[in-house]
């Protein structure tokens, strides 16, 4: 589920337009699907199991293999020890949160273009409110998403900080100048609730959150 995730926010991010393809039937297309499972199931827990059908102990196996080795790319050999003692679980939702951000940013970028794809439509308003409102209400909540209330997953102190680290870097993202969406999307309790996060326990948060924001001056 991960690597299908990561291609298809890859796609969303070269392709959008990609993403108005219909189903047979007028059943929703693969793009429409895909959009639907990262925010529905796998961070608001909508009337879907979460399986990896994968085992936590696979991680370690992962990166006994990564660190034998060498890294071609010094980002990659970061973003892996980063990812070290995360659970495939908070692995997966990272990559949901990547997918739906980058599907908003772009769609919205190209859709503002001089029609090249005259069938691109801009994501609705209220989905782009709902992912502003998980991606807030993970960080308020400490790193758990919607779909882990019951404590199933993101137990470990690991998996929180790498899923608040995902929900502030992609929430700064949405509030791009270029964008323009954050005079609409976001509200005076999601700036409090980002801003406390350059004084996120966890140094590796910190971090991220300020490198990204320094992208963006």
């Amino acid at each position: 589920i991960i690597s299908v995730l990561t291609a298809i926010t890859a796609i969303a991010e070269c392709a959008p337009y990609a993403f108005n393809a219909s189903g047979e039937g007028n059943k929703l297309g693969w793009g429409e699907r895909a959009i639907k499972f990262a925010l529905d199931a796998a961070l608001l827990g909508r009337n879907t199991r979460l399986d990896t059908s994968r085992d936590d102990g696979d991680d370690s196996e992962d990166s006994d293999i990564d660190e034998e080795s060498p890294e071609k790319n010094g980002r990659k050999k970061a973003n892996k020890k980063k990812k070290s003692g995360v659970s495939v679980h908070c692995q997966m939702m990272s990559e949901a949160i990547e997918l739906l951000v980058t599907h908003i940013r772009s769609t919205v970028v190209s859709s503002r273009r001089k029609a090249k794809h005259a069938e691109l439509d801009s994501p609705s308003s209220t989905h782009i409110a709902e992912v502003f409102s998980t991606l807030a209400k993970i960080l308020e909540d400490g790193g758990v998403p919607p779909s882990s209330v019951n404590g199933r997953y993101c137990k470990t102190s690991q998996d929180r900080a790498a899923l608040r680290r995902s929900a502030a870097i992609n929430l700064l993202r949405l509030c791009d100048s270029g964008l323009k969406l954050e005079d609409t999307y976001l509200t005076s309790r999601m700036w409090h609730v980002l801003s406390n996060v350059l004084l996120d326990k966890d140094a590796s948060v910190r971090d991220s959150v300020a490198e990204e924001l320094s992208f963006m001056l």
